[in-house]
């Protein structure tokens, strides 16, 4: 009998922080985020190129005319060690600025993986995983929404940071980090008149 493997495939949103924001230079179209878009890049390119069991499946796209104030990228993993290479990139990137954050998006919700250990982070890829297995196909969105509702109170419960998208917590934290990339496209554009 051949071995079975396991493919994880993860879609991770990149959050650059305040801080890094504050005290990038400004750049005409990007504002501050230009240095924030550059290490997104260089992360993507070195997971590609170092790890055989890593594959990056879609992103980062930009769109024509603003930039995002996050940066999605789908992974494809072929096995637990790969999840950990993952891991200890995600981790590198992380603290070369301090507040950065990378979250997993799940319908309605967005699980935080930034302050996980190896341990953790790899439990809940196991975890995401069997629980879009269990999914039937056809599943209807209703029931799909009510599905990711009990995962997330089931993760919560294990102590993992878990917001729901429009929550007052959300809107809070995307509202701050909004104003921190207007307050830098404005000098941007100040300098360039």
């Amino acid at each position: 009998m051949g071995r079975i493997f396991n493919e994880y495939n993860l879609n991770l949103q990149f959050e650059p922080s305040l801080i890094e924001i504050q005290e990038a230079s400004s750049d005409a179209y990007m504002g501050t985020l230009a240095d924030f878009y550059k290490s997104v890049e260089k992360l993507k390119d070195s997971v590609q190129h170092r790890y055989s069991k890593i594959k990056v499946i879609e992103g980062p796209r930009r769109r024509a005319f603003k930039p995002e104030d996050f940066i999605q990228i789908a992974f494809m993993v072929s096995s637990m060690g790969g999840v950990a290479a993952l891991f200890k990139l995600l981790k590198l990137w992380v603290e070369l600025k301090n507040g950065r954050k990378i979250k997993v998006k799940m319908g309605d919700f967005e699980v935080d993986t930034t302050q996980m250990s190896p341990r953790q982070f790899s439990k809940f890829v196991a975890k995401l995983q069997a629980f879009r297995e269990r999914i039937p196909k056809g599943t209807s969105d209703d029931d799909r929404i009510l599905l990711t509702r009990k995962f997330t109170q089931g993760l919560k419960a294990d102590g993992t940071k878990v917001v729901e998208i429009y929550s007052d917590e959300y809107v809070s934290e995307k509202q701050t980090l909004r104003k921190a990339i207007s307050v830098g496209l404005e000098k941007a554009r100040s300098r360039r008149e």
